[in-house]
C-alpha cells in the first residue's frame, strides 16, 4: 500500500509530506498474510487512520494558550463519496478525542470502489488488546466463556510493549491451554528516503487520536475473521445493536462503564460509521481497557 498526504498547521511552519511505506509505516501486510488481500475500502480506512496518527503525531502542540492545534490533511481515497458522507462524524470524532480542530480534504484515488454488501454473521469479539490490566483480564474472560476471539494490538517501534503484549498472550495461550489469534499491526513514523518525519523530542506526547486507529484497526481484523462484533453493557449481557449504534466500553476488572471513555467511543463510532457506508447492517465492537 503506497498513499501520500499533505498535512500542515500553523505550529509546523511548512506542510509535511507523508507517503505510506517511506515516512509512515502501516504494517498491513500482516493483515494480508494473516488473513487476505484487503479491500479498498479496508485500505482506505487503514490510510485514514494511519494519516491522521500521523498527523497528531507530527504536530507538536505550544505552551498555555496555544495548546490546541488547527490541523489540515489532504487525504485521497478510493470509496471517496462513502468517506464524504461521513467526513463531519469524523471531524467530530477527532475533535473529541484531541481537543483540536480537524479539517480533512478527501481526493479521488485510482482504484476499484467497493460495493455494498452484509456484514459477516459469525459469532465472535474482536479485543483491543493494549496489554494493560484491564484487556488482559477482558480476554481472559472471553476465553472462560468459550467465545471466539481476535485480539488486536498496535505497536510501534516500543519493544517493550510489543513484547510485554506478546509475553501476555503466550502467559493466556498456556493458561487456558488454546491457541490464540493475536493480530499486532505495526503504525509508526520514521525516516526513509527523503521523506522525513519529526524525531522523537520534536513530536506529540499525548497521542490523543490513537483511539481512531485502534478501532480501524479492529474493524478490518473483525471484517476479516468475518465476526459479528458484540457490545457489552457492563451487566455481563451481550446485546447487538444498542441504543447507542457505536462502541459501548466498560472495565473487565471493575464491571462498569468509565465515562471517560467517551473519546474512545467517539472513534469507534466514527470507524463504524464509515464502514457502514460499505455494508447494510450496523455492528458494534467490545473494548475492553
Amino acid at each position: 500500500m503506497s498513499r501520500d498526504c499533505v498535512i500542515s498547521a500553523s505550529e509546523m511552519g511548512a506542510q509535511l509530506n507523508v507517503r505510506v511505506g517511506k515516512n509512515l509505516w502501516i504494517g498491513t501486510k500482516v493483515i494480508e498474510t494473516r488473513y487476505d488481500r484487503l479491500t479498498s475500502l479496508e485500505t482506505d480506512l487503514l490510510s485514514l487512520a494511519g494519516f491522521i496518527y500521523a498527523a497528531d503525531l507530527a504536530i507538536k502542540r505550544e505552551p498555555r494558550e496555544e495548546n490546541i492545534r488547527t490541523i489540515e490533511i489532504q487525504i485521497p481515497i478510493v470509496n471517496i463519496h462513502a468517506f464524504r458522507r461521513v467526513l463531519p462524524v469524523i471531524e467530530e470524532a477527532l475533535h473529541v478525542l484531541s481537543h483540536d480542530n480537524w479539517n480533512l480534504e478527501f481526493s479521488a484515488e485510482n482504484g476499484v470502489p467497493e460495493g455494498g454488501s452484509t456484514w459477516p454473521s459469525l459469532e465472535g469479539t474482536t479485543l483491543l488488546f493494549s496489554g494493560g490490566l484491564d484487556s488482559f483480564a477482558g480476554a481472559c474472560d472471553l476465553i472462560q466463556r468459550n467465545s471466539p476471539v481476535t485480539l488486536v494490538s498496535h505497536i510501534t517501534h516500543n519493544r517493550v510493549v510489543e513484547s510485554a503484549q506478546a509475553g501476555l498472550v503466550k502467559l493466556i495461550e498456556q493458561q487456558f491451554q488454546r491457541e490464540l489469534d493475536h493480530l499486532a499491526v505495526a503504525v509508526y513514523g520514521t525516516n526513509q528516503s527523503g521523506y522525513i518525519f519529526p524525531k522523537d523530542a520534536q513530536r506529540e506526547e499525548t497521542q490523543r487520536t490513537r483511539s481512531f486507529l485502534f478501532v480501524a484497526l479492529a474493524a478490518v481484523a473483525a471484517k476479516k475473521k468475518r465476526f459479528t462484533p458484540l457490545a457489552s453493557d457492563g451487566r455481563e449481557r451481550s446485546i447487538r445493536n444498542p441504543p447507542t449504534s457505536h462502541i459501548r466500553s466498560y472495565r473487565a476488572v471493575f464491571n462498569s462503564y468509565r465515562p471517560s471513555t467517551v473519546s474512545e467511543i467517539n472513534a469507534g463510532f466514527a470507524a463504524r460509521t464509515v464502514f457502514m457506508s460499505g455494508f447494510n447492517t450496523r455492528k458494534s465492537f467490545r473494548k475492553f481497557y
